[in-house]
């Protein structure tokens, strides 16, 4: 939703947030950021939408990250993702909002795989990856991001 752009863009412009994740420093500028948030609100009149879910507190709605799906890089397929504000790292966020999602895709949305990256240094990410049942399938340098990422699976 568009009324969602400014926790976005709080969220991108955190260094903290996202020191991990897989985007270039272009997509990080202002023009970036925007640039980012309308191609997902615009994929959802396409073929591929791409599923962006924000986690809140179910205490108080206060936004705490997003999971979601989108396009594998392979443009085969679907990978899932995560993140959330560092002031919430290591309280099973990430990891209860991604495992809700993948079965999600896979009970409803009928997807037989799926695919996360994470940066080899993101430990948290990586150990989210584990608990919500992926395979870790080694290191794999991405085209699209210039970066390697730890690959992990999830087959049905």
């Amino acid at each position: 939703m568009k009324k969602d752009f400014p926790l976005f863009y709080d969220f991108m412009k955190n260094e903290t947030a996202t020191k991990y994740l897989l985007f270039g420093k272009e997509d990080r500028t202002d023009e970036g950021i925007n640039v980012l948030f309308h191609s997902v609100i615009d994929s959802y009149e396409t073929d591929s939408p791409i599923y962006s879910l924000v986690v809140a507190h179910k205490k108080d709605d206060r936004f705490l990250g997003s999971v979601g799906l989108a396009e594998d890089f392979s443009v085969i397929g679907y990978q899932i993702y995560w993140s959330v504000l560092p002031d919430h790292w290591n309280k099973g966020y990430a990891t209860e909002g991604a495992k809700a999602l993948l079965t999600h895709a896979i009970q409803s949305l009928h997807m037989k795989s799926l695919k996360s990256y994470s940066h080899p240094k993101n430990f948290a990410s990586l150990r989210v990856a584990e608990k919500i049942g992926m395979e870790n399938l080694g290191e794999k340098y991405i085209d699209a991001t210039k970066s390697i990422a730890v690959v992990y699976a999830k087959r049905v």
